[in-house]
């Protein structure tokens, strides 16, 4: 029998076998991905320093699977601030649907003008105001938690404000002690609802519609920490207990049967190069290459001044591009080409621009390519400057990758039929637009029950005949059908002594059958008895 199974990971989904409803969550993490940027560094898997104990400085790290916010989300760990009270400035917990690092340092704990849409909860350990700081944030005197968006630290900016700062601590006013401290923050997307713990102790309980109110009703959302230091600084740190993945039930289908997968369909073109790594041939001090990918438009990188300078982009992974965009300072490229890597040693051109002018935005369209790498090559400058650009925009179509690539209609496809002839392990390798690609297991298993009846067999007319079947590949339970009696047994079957073909059919809790007959013959003295 050819039986096909279908699951669905798409979030609105129909099917009663399967429920797969957040894919990049819900899937069996291969690897935990937390992405550093700026001054922060690694400790070890799950601990990161985030500021140094030095003055400006500025530190974030990301979690890399995007999360659904329709769904639960909760994160704790914990935090270290410095052992000074006159320490600075402490950590943000942020959600942000942009590939944005972070904000400014100082006061603005790397969350102040952040762009876009954000959520930022964050626990602040200095007390900016005019009299205190180069900061007015109306902060309260104590080390406080806060809830801000959209890059807003300011407690007075009511239009940003989501819950008014209250002591971090229930106990201490100054948590800069040396030593870790507890957080716990929590989204339950049932109620609408965000906790914040610390200690152990909640300290802030909100009632809000994020996706609607501050997302506007975008639901695939990355979650971070930020940290930034000024005049003042401290040590900043954080320790994030691994999130409660979901592991993406495996499937189980019987032999020669195909399994039919229905991926999220990857059909629009997106901006695809935020945040990534840049590099470039030459850059003038304080414009660096990162300054062109920083999703913001107000720096820039500027090369030195000759005309063979380049800037290109690491996508971190394969996509089918087709459209540049060029956002040009008054030092512009009169003539450039745009050309695209899989290696970023070998290029080629897809694109040539020979009228380039100052202060424009320049969007290249191109026959789509696969590419992981994207260059602005220059050829003349248009100025007697160097090359200056506030945003370099690359805009592709990301595509699934699965291995090993037998048994599978199609490597690419987001709708693919399997049908491998035993158990495998897939590997799905999964685009996302601000970190690069994830990679997630996915295991088929392939039921191949067989059932052995026994040999044939003469037996005597007063004898009676008892069959135990052995069975093997089975997927829980089995029953029997048996022929000639029609009757269904689990264990074994006792028949009267008779002549010819006794069969049976097997199937399992998985619906896989196996027909097998065993030839009876009585003997024959003691028919003629």
């Amino acid at each position: 029998m050819k039986k096909r199974v279908s699951i669905s990971f798409l979030k609105k989904y129909t099917s009663l076998k399967v429920i797969c409803v957040v894919f990049l969550l819900f899937c069996r993490e291969v690897q935990a991905q937390f992405l550093l940027f700026d001054d922060a560094t690694k400790i070890n898997d799950t601990e990161f320093l985030l500021t140094p104990n030095l003055l400006n400085q500025s530190g974030s790290v990301w979690y890399g699977i995007v999360h659904d916010a329709k769904k639960n989300l909760e994160v704790s760990g914990q935090m270290f601030f410095g052992n000074t009270d006159n320490g600075a400035d402490g950590i943000v917990f942020v959600i942000q649907n942009n590939c944005i690092n972070g904000g400014t340092q100082g006061g603005g704990i790397g969350y102040d003008g952040m762009p876009g849409q954000s959520l930022g909860i964050e626990f602040d350990t200095y007390e900016n105001n005019l009299s205190t700081g180069s900061f007015s944030n109306n902060d309260p005197v104590c080390d406080h938690v806060g809830i801000q968006k959209n890059g807003t630290v300011d407690h007075a900016n009511a239009a940003n404000v989501i819950a008014a700062p209250v002591q971090m601590s229930s106990t201490n006013c100054n948590v800069e002690d040396g030593n870790w401290h507890d957080f716990r923050i929590v989204w339950n997307a049932t109620s609408k609802t965000i906790e914040v713990y610390f200690d152990g102790v909640m300290r802030q309980s909100v009632n809000i519609d994020m996706v609607a109110s501050v997302f506007g009703g975008v639901e695939d959302l990355y979650w971070g920490f930020t940290s930034a230091t000024g005049g003042f600084f401290a040590p900043n740190a954080i320790r994030i207990n691994p999130p409660k993945l979901f592991g993406l039930p495996d499937q189980s289908i019987c032999k020669g049967d195909t399994l039919d997968v229905e991926l999220p369909l990857l059909n629009t073109l997106d901006r695809v190069s935020a945040n990534k790594p840049t590099y470039v041939s030459s850059s003038e001090f304080p414009f660096a290459g990162r300054n062109a990918t920083d999703n913001t438009i107000g720096t820039r990188w500027a090369s030195l001044r000759s005309n063979n300078e380049w800037i290109f982009i690491d996508l971190l992974d394969e996509y089918l591009i087709s459209q540049v965009r060029l956002t040009w300072e008054f030092a512009a490229g009169l003539a450039y080409d745009i050309q695209v890597s899989d290696d970023s040693v070998v290029w080629n051109t897809v694109a040539s621009v020979n009228n380039g002018v100052s202060n424009e935005i320049r969007t290249i369209n191109f026959a789509p390519v696969n590419a992981r790498f994207v260059r602005m090559q220059g050829i003349t400058r248009a100025t007697i400057f160097g090359y200056s650009i506030f945003e370099f925009e690359v805009f592709g179509i990301g595509q699934y990758l699965w291995s090993p690539a037998t048994f599978i209609t199609d490597v690419t496809s987001a709708t693919p039929s399997l049908f491998p002839p035993a158990t495998t392990t897939y590997t799905i390798k999964i685009p996302d637009k601000c970190n690069g690609p994830t990679l997630v297991d996915f295991i088929v298993n392939v039921g191949d029950i067989q059932m052995d009846l026994g040999l044939d067999t003469i037996i005597c007319k007063s004898d009676t005949l008892r069959i135990s079947p052995t069975i093997t590949g089975a997927f829980g339970q089995t029953t029997f059908e048996w022929n000639p009696t029609g009757n269904t047994d689990s264990l074994f079957k006792a028949f009267p002594a008779i002549s010819g073909l006794i069969s049976a059919i097997v199937t399992d809790t998985l619906g896989c059958k196996d027909t097998t007959a065993i030839n009876i013959t009585l003997d024959s003295l003691s028919s003629q008895s």
